[in-house]
């Protein structure tokens, strides 16, 4: 009879252990003594049947390993030793009862304060261990449905905090014509600032669906230059961004770079968009009765405005009437946009630039940590109703992003900063 090697680290065993040291690494990440602490003594004098660092542990191997809702998880708990082990259980039958662990959610949700200081001080040992952390931004919103069903009165529903909410893509099929595709909803959504590069979160707000994506804009933006100092150089969004204000406040308040589309609006009689009927970099050679655009030649930040040089001079085109706007100057006519002349035109980086298309490429980013979020995490398949559980919801996955990769960096694996993705 022929022996057959059994392997001792099978794939499945390796791909096990992995994903089990992610709830020690985001346990012994996070700096949550504190609240730990304050639970604890909240329960002074009272049934301490659960430890509060029991009912921790708990919480974060819930999300950690992907459970829709507590009644899953409380099975898994019963039926995997390891895992109530891990958690601090001896036996199956100490598992906590959906009651028990619905009162302490209840309780953190009154420590939303707490809560926002352990994201903040992750998101600040980001920034110590990586200097360019946050330097490019990207933003963007997402779906986040309540478990109630959807009334047309949302005071009906079993949800009375949400609202409806409606976004509108439109994709490009193969053959070049343009699809349209509406997503509805009922619930909430998650407004997320990301850095773009490293593709973890800075800061996040969740507001009704009904609420635009404009309006959350500069809350984030301000917030994280202010109360986290974040060195943020450029902001990159789709084009529900782009508006008069947001490209003002930027550049002006917080001098940010704004990288957003242009939302383009044509006129019917010239068959042209108001941008191109508007656009002040051009000259034209009567000669040939040709136009040409003329070459950027860079932001100056003093006087905020766009310097564009004649393309003759740099040998782009061959105009045959330069010599009458540039006389005997070799270096050619110059000319200055200030960009208060209308802020949505004329950006810091102008959008025909190869930079500016670089930059906006980095936009997926923030829809990768959405699919991330939302996917592994589950935050798209809970049972949670009402504002107050979506925000503990949506910061609990987030804060455990930020864990995994701060335990990364300080394990000097910083290539698996990410390894949340294989929860």
């Amino acid at each position: 009879m022929k022996n057959t090697q059994r392997f001792l680290f099978t794939p499945e065993l390796i791909a096990q252990c992995e994903e089990e040291d992610i709830l020690d690494h985001v346990l012994n990440t996070l700096a949550d003594e504190k609240l730990l602490c304050k639970l604890q003594f909240q329960r002074k004098g009272k049934r301490d049947d659960y430890p509060i660092r029991t009912m921790w542990a708990i919480l974060w191997a819930g999300i950690v390993y992907k459970h829709r809702g507590y009644g899953e998880l409380a099975r898994e708990l019963k039926r995997n030793p390891t895992l109530r082990m891990r958690c601090g259980i001896l036996l199956h039958e100490g598992v906590p009862s959906k009651w028990t662990f619905s009162r302490f959610l209840g309780k953190l949700i009154k420590e939303r304060e707490l809560l926002d200081e352990m994201f903040d001080e992750l998101v600040g040992q980001l920034k110590t261990h990586l200097p360019d952390f946050g330097k490019e931004a990207a933003i963007d919103s997402t779906s986040l449905p309540t478990y109630a069903r959807g009334r047309k009165d949302p005071l009906e529903s079993a949800d009375p905090e949400a609202d409806w909410g409606r976004q509108r893509k439109i994709f490009k099929r193969k053959d070049g014509t343009a699809q349209e595709e509406i997503k509805k909803w009922f619930g909430y959504k998650l407004h997320l600032l990301v850095d773009a590069n490293y593709e973890l979160p800075i800061g996040y707000k969740v507001t009704k669906a009904s609420a635009h994506d404009s309006q959350q804009c500069m809350p984030l933006v301000e917030e994280a230059k202010g109360k986290k100092e974040m060195p943020i150089e450029y902001l990159i969004g789709d084009k529900a961004y782009d508006s008069e204000e947001i490209h003002r406040r930027l550049i002006i308040e917080h001098g940010i770079k704004g990288i957003i589309p242009l939302r383009e609006f044509k006129d019917k009689e010239e068959g042209k968009t108001v941008y191109e009927l508007n656009r002040q970099h051009v000259c034209f050679d009567l000669e040939k009765h040709k136009e040409y655009e003329m070459v950027f030649w860079g932001y100056e930040k003093k006087s905020q405005s766009l310097k564009y040089r004649c393309p003759h001079s740099l040998d782009r085109v061959k105009c045959g009437d330069w010599r009458s706007c540039n006389g005997r100057s070799e270096y050619g006519k110059t000319m200055r946009i200030p960009l208060k002349l209308n802020y949505r035109y004329y950006t810091a980086i102008p959008r025909e630039t190869k930079k500016w298309k670089r930059l906006y490429r980095k936009r997926t980013s923030v829809e990768r940590i959405n699919s991330r979020v939302k996917g592994l995490l589950v935050l798209d398949f809970t049972t949670w109703r009402g504002k107050a559980k979506a925000e503990l919801r949506a910061g609990l996955s987030l804060i455990a992003m930020l864990a995994v990769a701060v335990s990364m960096i300080k394990q000097k694996k910083a290539e698996r900063m990410r390894m949340i993705r294989a929860a």
